[in-house]
């Protein structure tokens, strides 16, 4: 037990010391702190440090199984999500729309805003809105699915695209020959294929960005879950 000058302590396995400072694991992670801050010590005994290591691994069990838990909740209602999708679809009389209201739902982890559209006729992608990207931004697995060439030893059609965090991955721009969304269909849209899996794990199948976007005047209504998409003139 480490008692710290302002009256806290922390409860850890200590791993190093030096002179200014005290390294310690803490069951989540580890913390270095330094001695100006330390009031005191106390140390367990080896039976005291076995049943702390013990909890630890319990902890750390029992939030595995929260976390599995929590990930098969949030795919079931994605799953129910994208099946309203294909049930509405199926509903309508299958020709296209230049305007409509269409659904959209919130990704229950990162609260990002996502519709479920179809990729040149036939290919599903569930795709978050970000108006901030000049580019329908699609993942490798899509530009497999859509037949694009995946191979960056073709230089032809080569960007960089800067993801959130910084990092850059190389993605080849090609003409989507359509992208519908309940019907509401645009075509020849702009698009940009990521050459490799990258991005955050909640990027889905991609992004919803201006190139489809800004082809539309929008109106976002949550509490409908829904979205009007008006075609400029």
């Amino acid at each position: 037990m480490i008692y710290l000058n302002t009256g806290g302590s922390i409860s850890g396995i200590i791993t190093r010391e030096s002179a200014t400072g005290v390294e310690a694991e803490i069951g989540a992670g580890t913390i270095v702190i330094n001695r100006a801050d330390i009031k005191s010590m106390h140390h367990a005994s080896a039976e005291a440090l076995a049943d702390l290591r013990d909890k630890w691994a319990e902890e750390r069990s029992r939030l595995k199984l929260q976390e599995k838990s929590s990930e098969e909740d949030r795919g079931r209602r994605l799953k129910a999500y994208e099946n309203w999708v294909n049930e509405e679809a199926k509903s309508k009389t299958g020709k296209a729309r230049e305007e409509g209201e269409v659904k959209v739902v919130r990704d229950p982890d990162s609260q990002a805003i996502l519709v479920s559209a179809i990729l040149d006729g036939e290919v599903k992608a569930l795709l978050e809105l970000d108006t901030g990207a000049s580019l329908v931004i699609l993942s490798k697995h899509i530009g497999d699915k859509l037949g694009v060439d995946m191979s960056s030893e073709t230089k032809r059609n080569i960007v960089g695209l800067r993801l959130v965090g910084g990092q850059i991955v190389k993605a080849r721009t090609v003409i989507l020959k359509s992208i519908a969304i309940e019907g509401v269909e645009e075509r020849d849209v702009l698009a940009a294929v990521m050459l490799e899996d990258a991005g955050p794990a909640d990027l889905k199948d991609g992004l919803l960005g201006r190139s489809f976007l800004g082809r539309f005047n929008i109106r976002l209504d949550m509490q409908k879950m829904s979205m009007s998409l008006q075609k400029l003139k």
